[in-house]
């Protein structure tokens, strides 16, 4: 596991104390505190965060509130902390909008566990949206090629081996990838230019 950063949103500093003694720093290097929103806003955009934990109730401020719409994005992952009052009436909620919600008062080793628990899922999310963007990327490419592969076909009277081969040749005769030929055909074709 890459080095972790966590940040606790709460009125109190305990829950954050308690993160630094039962965590492995070499593992969960930085664990940050913030006692309000504003602050918590601030350093999501500063850095990034793997989990945000949000001991509610909060000073000023909804926790609930903001745990939702923190919950609209991929990332952080996400903990929240409440009152067992509160939980028996919003925990059901608020996991269907995808928030793990633990009722307090709840012990060291439930929080320790929760927290390596939802870093492990998010070391997954993290593999799985890289190995998204690795497809995405290649989409595009298989996309473009196809794209320039027709163009040749319909502007040019390539057949659409003449078009494939003639990619390729080009590749070959300018050490470039395939990809990068066909981006060339599409951009010239797009600003009026021939082959």
């Amino acid at each position: 596991m890459s080095a972790f950063c966590i940040l606790v949103l709460s009125k109190s500093e305990q829950p954050t104390q308690i993160l630094r003694e039962l965590l492995p720093h070499d593992t969960y290097g930085s664990i940050l505190f913030s006692s309000s929103i504003a602050q918590a806003r601030r350093q999501l955009l500063a850095r990034r965060v793997d989990l945000l934990i949000i001991d509610t109730p909060l000073k000023e401020e909804s926790g609930i509130r903001f745990a939702n719409e923190i919950a609209q994005r991929s990332s952080p992952g996400l903990l929240v902390l409440m009152n067992a009052s509160l939980y028996h009436q919003l925990a059901a909620r608020m996991e269907d909008a995808g928030i793990p919600v633990l009722a307090k008062p709840i012990s060291r080793q439930a929080l320790y566990q929760s927290v390596r628990l939802l870093c492990t899922l998010q070391q997954r999310i993290r593999r799985f949206e890289q190995e998204t963007l690795v497809l995405q990327d290649k989409m595009q490419e298989i996309q473009t090629i196809n794209q320039a592969k027709w163009l040749l076909v319909e502007r040019y009277g390539y057949s659409e081996e003449q078009a494939h081969r003639h990619l390729l040749k080009q590749a070959m005769d300018r050490c470039v990838t395939k990809y990068a030929i066909a981006q060339q055909i599409v951009n010239k074709d797009k600003q009026g230019g021939s082959l």
